[in-house]
């Protein structure tokens, strides 16, 4: 059964994160998380299937009534995805209204297709191409959830 959780500190640590593009070292992400987990202005949960955490997801205010949303999954999400998705989006949209944002925004490798319909499922429309967005040079999509568009 899908539950949502607050975070603990070390819960992305046992988070089985999905290697979708080789990526060798995920530690980058993790000290990220812990930052963050600390920061008034984040708010961040941990996905649990019984007693697996299958997902830590969090929002950021990144200016006034802006946010970033940012996820790290393991493959376990795709054990009841009907059930984590409705978690999520319900998560999403409690934070949105708690945090009093106006626009929520997210990235995703311009690759990595299924990360983008799962953003529009949510609620996100794409913006445009970010190119050479990460470390590797890798280009990605631009989502922006805007509370006038999902009204």
């Amino acid at each position: 059964m899908i539950e949502l959780k607050p975070y603990q500190s070390g819960d992305h640590q046992k988070v089985k994160a999905r290697d979708i593009f080789g990526l060798k070292d995920l530690s980058f992400f993790g000290d990220q998380v812990e930052l963050l987990a600390n920061d008034k202005r984040c708010r961040i949960i941990s996905v649990h299937n019984d007693d697996e955490i299958i997902a830590v997801i969090g929002i950021s205010v990144i200016g006034p009534g802006l946010g970033e949303v940012w996820s790290i999954t393991s493959d376990g999400v795709m054990d009841q995805p009907v059930s984590f998705h409705k978690s999520v989006l319900s998560a999403l949209n409690v934070f949105i209204d708690r945090l009093k944002l106006h626009r929520v925004q997210a990235t995703v490798r311009y690759d990595f297709p299924k990360g983008y319909r799962w953003l529009k499922s949510l609620g996100f429309y794409p913006e445009g191409i970010m190119l050479k967005y990460d470390a590797d040079g890798n280009d990605h999509i631009l989502f922006a959830r805007c509370s006038w568009l999902v009204e």
